[in-house]
């Protein structure tokens, strides 16, 4: 479900893009992870950045992360990337919700899990990502995840 609301997301945007004379501009095409996560332990998170534009770009990728589990902990890891003209660049985001988190260039396939909703209620984690162009947020994300004992 989540990659179809994205697929509907990312039409509605070609299709004001085709309608206006706004130019198109980088984005973020996907952000996924696990549908659980156990604080303490290794999860990753695959970010797809897309340039559709016609000339290579460096960009800031800005990723913030939050627990709400009784063991509550945070990260924020940012990251310049280059993204060449008309072409998607993926990376991996990597944290044990432990307070820290990397960035780094995707050079294996990441396991996306199913589309989980988990209860706002209940312990989660969430992910949000940014695309940052000269201090202008270009695009954002967020994934949350449910925390297992």
């Amino acid at each position: 479900m989540r990659d179809g609301s994205r697929l509907v997301s990312l039409l509605v945007r070609a299709l004001r893009t085709a309608l206006t004379d706004r130019p198109p501009e980088p984005s973020l095409a996907l952000l996924g992870g696990p549908a659980t996560v156990r604080v303490g332990s290794p999860a990753v998170y695959l970010v797809r950045v897309c340039n559709p534009t016609s000339r290579a770009t460096r960009l800031r990728l800005v990723a913030d992360g939050v627990c709400t589990s009784p063991r509550a902990s945070r990260f924020h890891t940012e990251q310049l990337v280059d993204v060449r003209a008309a072409a998607t660049a993926d990376y991996r985001l990597s944290t044990s919700w432990d307070g820290r988190a990397t960035l780094a260039t995707a050079l294996e396939g990441v396991d996306l899990a199913g589309d989980a909703r988990p209860d706002p209620r209940e312990p989660h984690c969430e992910v949000h990502v940014r695309l940052v162009d000269r201090g202008t947020t270009l695009d954002h994300l967020a994934v949350r995840s449910a925390i297992v004992a």
